[in-house]
């Protein structure tokens, strides 16, 4: 699969070696032949190389946020940058800084919702938005309010194993 869809792939007269190369969630580089198959078209896999995912976007690859990740940055830049009480921002910026790149790739669950490619970041721009309806309706504490919905699920961080082929932890269970 990737970012426009998933096909169904077959590797005959696979090798032992192909057993460790077509792990799930391996990135792969393959060449193959399409064929159809009951109605379907498919994939003859010929020959697939193991690509290092350390350095690829793995969003091209897994189901994604509906928003761009460039409009999700801004707001959620926006909101940083929205909170007054020093101690808060402070606080915040850091934490949200210190585990930036998994906050905008991981997925807020691995079922039900936000279970996608910066999945987290968008739940929680979204429950940052909630936060701000809350606070023009009463007299709340905005930033309280917002340093808190930007971090309610940080720790998801710990608790899933990633954008690819989500699972829980052990530390996450």
């Amino acid at each position: 699969q990737d970012v426009s869809g998933s096909i169904e792939a077959k590797k005959w007269k696979a090798t032992p070696d192909d057993k460790l190369t077509f792990t799930p969630g391996n990135i792969l580089e393959i060449d193959a032949k399409v064929t159809i198959y009951r109605d379907k078209l498919q994939l003859n896999i010929n020959r697939a190389t193991y690509i290092d995912s350390s350095n690829i976007d793995v969003s091209l690859f897994t189901p994604t946020s509906p928003v761009p990740l460039n409009e999700l940055k801004n707001k959620l830049d926006q909101y940083i940058n929205s909170i007054e009480n020093t101690s808060l921002k402070t606080i915040t910026k850091y934490i949200i800084d210190k585990y930036y790149k998994d906050f905008i790739s991981y997925p807020a669950a691995t079922k039900n919702h936000h279970e996608y490619s910066s999945g987290l970041i968008h739940h929680t721009l979204s429950m940052a938005d909630i936060a701000k309806s809350l606070c023009n309706l009463y007299q709340l504490d905005y930033d309280f309010l917002i340093a808190g919905a930007l971090l309610h699920d940080i720790g998801k961080l710990k608790e899933l194993s990633g954008p690819v082929l989500t699972k829980y932890t052990l530390e996450g269970n």
